[in-house]
């Protein structure tokens, strides 16, 4: 959570320090999101395709046309598979160089921020699996009085591999508020699945 007040605002935690930020932004409405999984295009040709193959296999006595209309069906699969256990090891740790106060009777501190003025924040992306995950995109879901949500995009990344990606925020309203969830949107192979889900929540 961040603190905003009329003169100064915002906050995070102790840990966030500023550094470099190779990712790009971009502003975007604000969405409710949670985890989900969705055929793309392709996926959806796949497992229409597979099945018409199958069907087909069966009812015209064409055993030929079974193993390509099971390929079809496992790559799905297999693509889904993939890109389930690939976003379990995504890890997300949003940093700031704003000063950090408490608030009275509370040991827990706040980056704050001037109300009004814009507030950058460093999301530094990881893969801690031992799987490569392709180009991603990341949702920066704001909670109300904090700005306008932003996504931002993430190359991919190899096993062990970070990039820092730079958002920035305008808080408008004065009282505790900031980013409400992060969200990653990843393909999975072959272009047949995409998954969406949160890594900060």
């Amino acid at each position: 959570s961040w603190l905003t007040e009329s003169s100064r605002a915002m906050a995070t935690t102790p840990s966030w320090q500023p550094s470099w930020s190779a990712g790009s932004w971009r502003e975007c409405p604000f969405r409710r999101f949670s985890d989900h999984m969705r055929l793309s295009t392709s996926g959806i040709i796949f497992v229409l395709a597979g099945a018409a193959l199958i069907v087909t296999a069966y009812r015209f006595s064409l055993p030929g046309l079974l193993p390509a209309g099971i390929l079809l069906l496992a790559l799905v699969l297999l693509s889904a598979l993939l890109i389930t256990w690939g976003t379990r090891r995504v890890s997300i740790t949003l940093r700031t160089g704003l000063p950090t106060v408490a608030l009275p009777q509370s040991r827990d501190r706040y980056p704050l921020a001037h109300e009004g003025k814009e507030v950058e924040v460093e999301a530094l992306v990881t893969n801690t699996g031992r799987l490569a995950i392709p180009a991603s995109t990341i949702d920066f879901v704001a909670a109300e009085g904090f700005g306008d949500s932003t996504v931002g995009q993430v190359p991919p990344l190899a096993h062990g591999a970070s990039q820092t990606v730079l958002t920035s925020f305008t808080p408008y309203r004065r009282g505790l508020s900031g980013v409400q969830t992060v969200l990653i949107t990843v393909s999975g192979p072959f272009g047949l699945v995409t998954r969406k889900k949160k890594v900060i929540a």
